[in-house]
């Protein structure tokens, strides 16, 4: 597992370096949207909460989350909003792979450093092997996957 781990993070500043040289335009991003940080209203009005991350980055940045479990459904719906946007497949390898060694630093900073209960670690610590190391022991899969999509995305 150390290498894979160490494997992801030279994909991930090597991904870092090549989208700086592209100089991409820079949104307004929420950096966690995850389902936590979704109020749907009985309108099915959607409310994006809990901005204490927000910054400027690539619009691909808050894609991430989106693209794991049903990245089809989810580019399409996108494309269909967005007919001439294009998306960058580095920006969002970057992202992606970013985003699970962020993970992986949160949970361990917060084992070594905040839990007080025994079994708050053993809660992350399945967290890091469910979500953190299982995503980087299937690295490649998710890779192909996504790439494949967005170049179907692309060509729609």
């Amino acid at each position: 597992m150390k290498n894979e781990i160490i494997s992801l993070l030279e994909k991930t500043v090597k991904l870092g370096k090549s989208i700086r040289l592209k100089e991409p335009d820079f949104v307004l991003c929420h950096t966690d949207p995850i389902p936590q940080n979704l109020i749907i209203n009985k309108n099915h009005d959607v409310f994006l909460i809990d901005w204490d991350g927000v910054k400027l980055a690539p619009k691909e940045h808050d894609l991430w989350f989106y693209l794991w479990d049903n990245p089809t459904l989810f580019l399409t719906s996108y494309k269909n909003i967005y007919e001439s946007l294009t998306l960058d497949k580095e920006v969002i390898l970057f992202y992606f792979y970013f985003r699970i060694l962020e993970d992986l630093t949160y949970w361990v900073y917060t084992i070594l450093n905040e839990n007080i209960e025994g079994k708050q670690n053993k809660s992350d610590l399945r967290e890091v092997e469910s979500y953190c190391l299982e995503r980087i022991e299937n690295i490649d899969k998710y890779k192909n996957k996504i790439s494949t999509i967005i170049i179907h995305y692309e060509n729609r």
